[in-house]
């Protein structure tokens, strides 16, 4: 069996001006500041998942169990499933992709918008956000 791994401060996002799945996306630090808020008052209503390569489809890689900002800086806690650690340490898979909605509206009526939330996050070889630290 695989010993339980967690990565503090795993770097997901960063305040910046991107070109992102040919979209103009624009992320100040009140954006990341209410990602980190968002994710804390549990407004996506279930656990946030890390996948390989953007696949939910294939299952998870990871949770993230903390959000936070450090200057600039998104920062995510995740613990690793069996799935990450063989995508980590044997294929490569160094570096968080953020998956978030500028403005969610809950599923579920009565539709609520809860602002910026995170939806997901992946391992990825390639990040759209470059400048950001892998995972070691």
């Amino acid at each position: 069996m695989v010993e339980p791994l967690v990565t503090l401060g795993a770097q997901l996002l960063r305040t910046g001006t991107f070109q992102l799945q040919n979209e103009p996306v624009i992320v100040g630090l009140k954006l990341l500041e209410a990602l980190a808020r968002n994710f804390k008052a549990d407004a996506y209503g279930q656990k946030i998942f890390v996948t390989v390569a953007h696949q939910i489809e294939n299952g998870a890689a990871g949770e993230i169990v903390n959000l936070y900002t450090r200057g600039v800086i998104l920062l995510a806690d995740v613990l690793w499933t069996p799935l990450g650690q063989e995508a980590i340490f044997d294929r490569g898979m160094k570096y968080l992709s953020a998956e978030f909605s500028e403005n969610y509206v809950s599923s579920e009526r009565p539709h609520v918008a809860h602002g910026p939330v995170l939806l997901g996050a992946a391992l990825t070889l390639r990040p759209g956000v470059k400048g950001l630290s892998s995972i070691t």
